[in-house]
């Protein structure tokens, strides 16, 4: 049983050393254009009214807003959606 877990593991680890190397010869303008945000990004850290820390993400490319908290303590931390608006109206 030992023995299996260790070849498992080992075969893991080859795969993903393997994955690691085909990927570094990835140029990065390729690499983005596969990305989930393809437009300009602002995040900027704060607190809401309870105190609690937020981070407030801007898409330039779409004229949103999105805010999250983070809830919890410590490893159990978790990001939160509190919502978003759409900047284009609100800067008219």
């Amino acid at each position: 049983m030992k023995k299996a877990i260790i070849a498992i593991l080992v075969c893991v680890n080859a795969g993903l050393l393997v994955a690691l190397i085909l990927g570094a010869g990835v140029p990065a303008a390729n690499a983005y254009e596969g990305s989930l945000m393809p437009h300009n990004t602002i995040m900027i850290t704060g607190q809401i009214r309870s105190g609690e820390d937020a981070v407030y993400i801007i898409d330039m490319g779409t004229e949103r807003l999105a805010a999250f908290e983070f809830q919890g303590k410590g490893a159990s931390k978790r990001l939160r959606p509190l919502g978003t608006r759409d900047l284009k109206i609100d800067l008219k």
